[in-house]
């Protein structure tokens, strides 16, 4: 076991040395990139913050698993309450849920303190992440975790500490997306920069004054004192130059619309896009994308599928491992109902409900009960419509033989 546990830490320790835990790094175009200069990105911010709330605002709960894998509601389980209402006392389970999709994203994991009451688990307490947070492996191949500032620090071990690692192969440390894209955020930084600088000149572009001799240091002085300093700046934009004694005023050659700075902005939009898993247009970015609502929804519902979805059942996946026994895995099931984020305008809801009415999938008060409406008497039975009968032909008719 000691053994085991060293060959982890190895692995741990090789793995974040390959990917390089990005708490702060440059990138290849000289910008440092770190969770806040990322999150000043407006793209980055949009994407992330779309995929958080996707997520926060689908409902939590627990159902219980009965014979032949039938699942109904178990809103009396503690975990029903504990994640779906109030993990603790300063968040809501929205802004919880949140908290973790953003820190999976931008910092590879999430940590949170058990919490508990006489055994029983109370709430969940978010500890700062990584690297203030780290997880190492103990002589026995058992996880710890080390919270090195704030109100928590000390060493803890697995059964305290709720974990959830983010994508990647060290099975203790998750590669964030700032990791994996430091490069594509440092041209956007770049670039933004850039554009900035361009806007505090005026949006002009580049401009060489000649002269037609040397300049002494008085006349140079002069010159940027009074000729060039008035005209900086977007304040200044627009004013009256006066040159006199041969002096010049010639743009530079390489321009914005030559560096094609607009192309590579757009380009920039769509990897990040593509890095954290939203379709561009739901940020607001429309070209390349169809405006026809069909495609818009088949997009929407991809993004469901192949973004939330697997976030969800990474958080699931987690609790069964950490906040439930082996008895509770096999009696009940934590979910996220994705299926929230498919519902169709009032016409269509409607027109789904009477479906599932009328084929018995649902019975009537389970409908009524999603309107806010009372329970009326028989309506806790699923039924059907009984006009589907066999197609036989009865020979004693004339109708020729039995199908």
């Amino acid at each position: 076991m000691a053994l085991l546990g060293f060959s982890r830490s190895i692995l741990g320790w090789f793995n974040r040395q390959r990917w390089g835990v990005f708490v702060s790094g440059r990138s290849e175009a000289g910008e440092t990139v770190t969770f806040e200069t990322v999150m000043r990105i407006g793209t980055a911010y949009a994407c992330v913050r779309k995929v958080a709330e996707g997520v926060s605002c689908l409902p939590f709960t627990m159902v219980s698993v009965g014979e032949g894998g039938v699942s109904k509601p178990a809103p009396d389980h503690p975990l029903a309450d504990l994640l779906g209402d109030m993990p603790n006392a300063d968040q809501s389970a929205q802004q919880y849920w949140e908290l973790v999709c953003l820190q999976l994203l931008l910092r590879g994991n999430h940590y949170a303190l058990k919490l508990r009451t006489g055994g029983r688990l109370v709430a969940l307490e978010p500890l700062p992440p990584h690297p203030v947070t780290s997880c190492r492996r103990t002589s026995t191949g058992a996880r710890e975790f080390v919270v090195t500032s704030g109100a928590r620090v000390g060493v803890y071990s697995e059964e305290d500490v709720f974990f959830v690692p983010g994508f990647g192969e060290d099975p203790d440390c998750g590669m964030s997306v700032i990791q994996a894209g430091a490069n594509v955020f440092g041209r956007m930084i770049s670039l933004e920069k850039h554009q900035s600088k361009l806007l505090a000149k005026g949006v002009r572009p580049n401009m060489v004054m000649t002269t037609p001799g040397a300049l002494t240091p008085d006349q140079r002085k002069m010159a940027q004192e009074n000729i060039i300093n008035p005209f900086v700046g977007s304040d200044n934009a627009g004013g009256m130059m006066l040159l006199e004694n041969g002096f010049k005023v010639e743009p530079v050659t390489m321009t914005n619309a030559d560096a094609q700075l607009m192309e590579q902005a757009n380009m920039g939009v769509v990897e990040i896009c593509r890095l954290i898993g939203v379709p561009p247009w739901m940020i607001g970015h429309s070209e390349g994308s169809s405006n026809w609502g069909t495609g818009l929804e088949q997009q929407f519902r991809a993004f469901g599928m192949l973004t939330l979805r697997p976030i969800t059942y990474r958080i699931i996946g987690e609790i069964r491992r950490q906040l439930m026994s082996r008895d509770e895995r096999r009696k009940f099931r934590p979910v996220f109902k994705l299926e929230a984020l498919y519902e169709g305008d009032m016409l269509t809801q409607r027109r789904v409900d009477e479906i599932d009415v009328r084929s018995g999938v649902r019975p009537v008060n389970e409908i009524r009960a999603d309107r806010g409406l009372p329970p009326i008497e028989g309506g806790d039975v699923a039924r059907m419509q009984a006009q589907m009968v066999p197609i036989v032909i009865d020979p004693t008719q004339g109708g020729g033989d039995a199908a």
